[in-house]
């Protein structure tokens, strides 16, 4: 919860929901607002309470709450049920609720569910190589359905600056003005001592 931009002003033990908690208080060193968080340790710290004034007399904040946490594994605890409110001028203007009923954290993935396959007929569009094409049942362009993708200007302009710079033709033009000047300067020099030197 450091931050270079807010203070630490106080840390106090308080209670919450019939709970021993810890809560800190900070406040931006810009516009002196303040931000309160309130973690148990029970829970390896989780923030099970925030709050963030708007406004320096609090009628302005936004509120998130903890209301349910489970450890789904021995030391991970999870927050199933959350809350976030958000009060303007002391009243109620938005809450979003949250709620997950099933959790798994930290469980193996077998690489073939982390592999993407494309289904026969799917049509996919090349960006790299500006064309659409259908694949067959191995994911391979089925001859002859390829066709050019016709781009805009600003996907050119983001796919030129995508391109290494030693691929566009603009970097190796400079390279080459930049040679010419540097030889150029290297010769006027040198043309310059000798004469100075028959002098």
């Amino acid at each position: 919860m450091s931050n270079p931009r807010h203070k630490l002003v106080t840390v106090q033990k308080d209670r919450l929901n019939g709970r021993d908690v810890l809560r800190a208080d900070f406040t931006s060193k810009a516009d002196k607002l303040q931000k309160s968080f309130w973690v148990d340790p029970k829970w390896n710290y989780l923030v099970v309470r925030a709050v963030y004034y708007l406004t320096p007399d609090g009628q302005y904040r936004t509120e998130r709450s903890v209301s349910e946490v489970k450890e789904v594994k021995p030391g991970l605890y999870f927050p199933f049920r959350a809350d976030l409110r958000a009060f303007k001028v002391g009243v109620l203007t938005t809450h979003i609720a949250t709620r997950f009923s099933k959790v798994a954290l930290n469980e193996p993935i077998s690489p073939a569910e982390l592999e993407l396959r494309f289904p026969e007929g799917l049509q996919i569009s090349d960006r790299v190589k500006n064309k659409h094409y259908i694949v067959d049942a191995d994911e391979k362009p089925i001859p002859g359905s390829d066709k050019l993708i016709p781009l805009s200007k600003d996907e050119q302009v983001r796919l030129e600056a995508l391109r290494p710079w030693y691929s566009r033709w603009r970097s190796w033009l400079m390279i080459a003005a930049g040679a010419v000047v540097v030889v150029a300067v290297v010769f006027s020099i040198r043309r310059y001592r000798s004469r100075a030197s028959r002098l």
